[in-house]
């Protein structure tokens, strides 16, 4: 295809790609006039045979405005720019989510053919750098690696149906993450089957559930190439499938570009690899001097040293003996204390009781008297008895004597320390054999 015939194709798609879809044209939203200043830029670079400026414009316009019409234009700048294998990434994907009667799917078909077989024949370059790939509205990615996306919220967001955002470029060695939104429904399961290019067979990846979504791993290593395929397939208990995306046959084909936006969480510990990924793994020997310090550390603090041990076996039989004789005289002294208060109250209350009685003689007051002096022998004892048995339960708790004796009969039982006593013969400075005793006490 020649020049002005590339030019007419990409001018049809401007028509096709950006006119309004509602009847009135004057009602165009931002995100339309957004993507037309990018087109229009990269048809500028396009003619003017800047490439890589008319990809990165076009990329630009298709982040704001995903329509398939966009690849095929991304499509053929690559093929001018002899990148085969890239070239074809973007006609397929162009008509995988192009619909089947859209004006230049037929055109793509013919250029896909012809790209691969000049592929097969050993035509075409490597990959050319390129900008990165283009994911959020309104913004360009920076050439650098982003950090990864924040876990989601929490709070669950139910819903009725399988979902899934299909991935389109990932950085090379990166693990990515593929998440899909499932129903609420009990013995749900979902894999995410993946493979390398070269590769014939897909490998399986269980998802798991993490907050409100479900997250299958396919690890850094396996990454790497020009592009790799997957597929979802997500079923319920009886193994019905109830939602997919993508098939064997036609999976999602993702794009391995430098630069690329990571997409894994970095707090994620289980995966296919069994590794974590996202953190910094600590150097095996900086690993095994950390277990060795612990390991001193606790043998420290589980060391107390020896015990001292406490004989408090007299002390603890006299206060035991204080506090029973304290509280036995200070109940006795109450008994009695409260015995004169009655004999008062009945001599003093006669004939009649009614009215005051003037006849409280001598004997009433000795009586008081005596009472009053029980009562206050009979607090203070009880309060020493209190004291005492607060001391009595302390020694108890606190004696070692039990111990301390069965250290003695163990040490009488093991007998006296021996004496070992060996000769010694030996040569000495001058020549002549010296003889001598040597002794020494076992412990």
């Amino acid at each position: 295809m020649n020049r002005s015939a590339i030019r007419a194709v990409l001018l049809s798609a401007l028509a096709y790609v950006l006119l309004p879809t509602t009847p009135s044209f004057a009602q165009e939203d931002l995100a339309t006039k957004q993507a037309k200043q990018h087109f229009q830029k990269g048809m500028q670079y396009f003619q003017a045979g800047d490439f890589p400026n008319a990809v990165t414009e076009l990329k630009e316009a298709y982040k704001i405005k995903r329509l398939p019409a966009l690849l095929f234009n991304i499509g053929q700048t690559y093929r001018k720019m002899d990148d085969t294998d890239t070239a074809i990434f973007y006609f397929e994907k162009f008509l995988k989510e192009s619909p089947p009667n859209a004006p230049n799917r037929g055109e793509a078909e013919k250029i896909l053919a012809e790209l691969k077989a000049k592929k097969a024949a050993g035509g075409g370059r490597g990959q050319v750098v390129v900008p990165p790939p283009l994911e959020g509205p309104g913004e360009v990615q920076p050439q650098t690696q982003q950090p990864p996306p924040q876990p989601p919220p929490r709070r669950r967001r139910q819903v009725d149906k399988f979902e899934h955002t299909t991935v389109d470029e990932v950085p090379p060695t990166t693990p990515l993450d593929i998440r899909i939104m499932l129903p609420d429904q009990e013995g749900l399961r979902a894999t995410v089957y993946y493979r390398s290019a070269g590769q014939e067979e897909y490998t399986p990846v269980a998802m798991h559930q993490r907050y409100d979504e479900w997250v299958g791993r396919i690890p850094g290593e396996s990454i790497a190439g020009r592009s790799f395929q997957y597929y979802i397939e997500a079923r319920d208990a009886q193994g019905r499938v109830i939602g997919k995306s993508g098939s064997p046959a036609e999976p999602n084909i993702v794009s391995i570009t430098e630069g690329a936006k990571p997409q894994f969480y970095a707090d994620l510990t289980e995966g296919p690899t069994g590794g974590e990924v996202g953190t910094e793994v600590q150097p095996p020997r900086k690993l095994a001097k950390r277990k060795k310090r612990r390991a001193a550390e606790e043998e420290e603090e589980e060391y107390e040293g020896p015990r001292t041990l406490h004989n408090f076996r007299t002390l603890k039989w006299v206060s035991t003996g204080v506090a029973a004789g304290a509280l036995a005289l200070g109940a006795t002294f109450e008994i009695l204390a409260s015995s004169k208060a009655g004999d008062v109250e009945s001599s003093a209350c006669r004939l009649p009781c009614g009215s005051p009685n003037a006849f409280f003689g001598s004997d009433l007051q000795d009586s008081q008297s005596s009472g009053q002096t029980f009562s206050t022998m009979g607090t203070i004892l009880l309060i020493t008895g209190a004291a005492a048995t607060g001391a009595a339960i302390t020694f108890w708790v606190l004696d070692d004597s039990a111990e301390m004796r069965e250290n003695r009969e163990q040490q009488r039982r093991v007998g006296p320390r021996p004496l070992a006593v060996a000769p010694l013969l030996g040569p000495t400075a001058r020549g002549d054999l010296a003889w001598g005793v040597a002794s020494a006490w076992s412990f």
